[in-house]
């Protein structure tokens, strides 16, 4: 509020001096309690220095007291090692800690014992995330979390199917549980610790994750993990299992397909560096979202069924190079976009793909030749947005499709003929395409000559690198 000069005032007459100039302006404190925590609200606890606040006057340190939502979520990023940093952390635990519901770490830092010793103060916590090995002395220290919901559990090769039993009697409230990299446990002992959780919702499955072969114990981890996911898969809770990680677990096809299609609520599932000889025609759930194949070993065949909505991107194989034909079918409603990304390594002969109402289509350093090409979008008739950025075996593309409007031909360096008909055509990417031919219905074109009409034309000289949306846009890096 401005502040109105003496001046002023006396000019008025002695009867409105008092109704018409304020004399001064209200007070931050004069302010409703509701007010000010809207304020508070925007500062973080730990970067923001928010105890600190208290320290100003009895209102704040009242209010800050008594607003539970001012310190409901906490990140910890301790990367650089401050004293000061760490006493406001620890000033939060021991002052604010009854308000605290959701607890996570910065991924990969250290979790230090001057600040680990202070969580059990979190009486309230909901929701904790911690990068630490748990162990029997972390689940004994935690015991007075009861009121947890959410926890990831890093096991390794310390935690044993009695730690397990324990951290059910002690968090009976967990609803979401991450269960990761815990190579010591058994297929008996993650039946019980599923089978003690009443009121368990989702749970998250990471068998043998980062496994280090060299340990002797790595044996038994890879023999486990395929009881471990058929026990789970046959549980009373396979409805609440929502991704699935399977990583060094010898595992036949017909045994993945049972495990799969008994688990009504998966989100994703990502398989590396399994030996399963043959992967065909696995139909996934109806919400399956994402889907890994990361280094299967002599994989010839690949098909999938796919009716999940949405975006479906699928990696290669890295280190299947006998892979020959892929089948991608997908008959969801309302399928958007497919991408396929890096399958650069291996030689696609048959590439069968089925998306009759996907608008983006995004094959991303895929080695496939012209014919495979040509056959995959005869399954594709309503393309908007065709992208092939870095297929560098491509030599030939002819593309008669009604609905395309953007074309993307990004670093195709050995493509020499590019035939088109198109009449919603609206922009082409020839970047890093030095031989390329146009040809616009049946008709070559001069490609400097079609930059000036109503097509946009990326010229082949040019270094213009478009995203994989729809509309695309320009790539920028970071």
């Amino acid at each position: 509020m401005l502040i109105q000069s003496s001046k002023q005032c006396s000019s008025t007459s002695k009867y409105q001096v008092k109704s018409k100039c304020p004399l001064y302006a209200p007070h931050i404190n004069d302010l409703p309690d509701e007010v000010l925590v809207r304020i508070f609200s925007f500062l973080r606890p730990v970067e923001d220095d928010l105890p600190a606040l208290a320290m100003v006057c009895r209102k704040w340190r009242r209010i800050l007291q008594t607003t539970s939502q001012l310190w409901r979520d906490l990140h910890i990023n301790p990367s650089v090692y401050q004293y000061y940093h760490f006493s406001m952390v620890c000033c939060i635990f021991r002052v604010y800690g009854f308000h605290v519901h959701r607890l996570t770490w910065y991924k990969n830092s250290p979790v230090y014992e001057s600040m680990f010793a202070l969580i059990p103060r979190l009486y309230n916590l909901r929701y904790l995330r911690l990068p630490i090995l748990w162990t029997r002395v972390v689940v004994e220290s935690l015991q007075t979390l009861s009121q947890l919901e959410y926890i990831q559990i890093n096991g390794g090769f310390s935690l044993t199917d009695e730690d397990l039993e324990l951290i059910a009697e002690s968090f009976p409230k967990l609803k979401d549980v991450s269960l990761n990299a815990c190579w010591r446990v058994t297929a008996a002992g993650v039946d019980d610790f599923l089978s003690s959780l009443e009121h368990l919702e989702t749970f998250k499955l990471k068998i043998n994750s980062g496994l280090p072969l060299h340990d002797v114990r790595s044996e038994q981890a890879m023999r486990e993990g395929g009881h471990i996911a058929h026990t789970v898969s046959e549980t009373l809770h396979s409805h609440c299992l929502s991704v699935l990680c399977l990583h060094f677990v010898p595992i036949e096809m017909d045994e993945l397909w049972t495990v799969v299609k008994r688990l009504t609520s998966l989100k994703k599932l990502s398989i590396s560096n399994c030996e399963v000889n043959s992967l065909h025609s696995i139909l996934f759930t109806a919400i399956l979202k994402r889907f890994n194949v990361i280094d299967l070993i002599s994989i010839l065949y690949i098909q999938f069924w796919l009716f999940t909505p949405g975006k479906i991107k699928c990696g290669a194989p890295y280190d299947s190079t006998d892979l020959q034909n892929l089948n991608l079918e997908i008959v969801a409603k309302t399928q958007k976009s497919l991408i396929l990304k890096h399958y650069r390594l291996l030689q696609v002969n048959l590439l069968s793909l089925s998306t009759p109402l996907a608008r983006t289509v995004v094959l991303y350093r895929c080695h496939v030749s012209d014919y495979a090409l040509q056959m995959a979008l005869h399954g594709c008739p309503n393309i908007s947005h065709l992208n092939l950025e870095k297929c560098r075996t491509i030599t030939k593309v002819s593309l008669e499709a009604q609905p395309l409007k953007f074309l993307n031909m990004f670093g195709c360096r050995d493509i020499h003929r590019l035939q088109l008909d198109c009449p919603q055509l609206l922009a082409i990417n020839l970047g890093q395409c030095p031989n390329v031919r146009l040809y616009l219905a049946g008709v070559e074109q001069d490609i400097n000559a079609v930059c000036d009409s109503s097509i946009q034309v990326v010229k082949p000289c040019e270094n213009i690198r478009w995203t994989h949306d729809y509309p695309p846009q320009l790539y920028v890096c970071g």
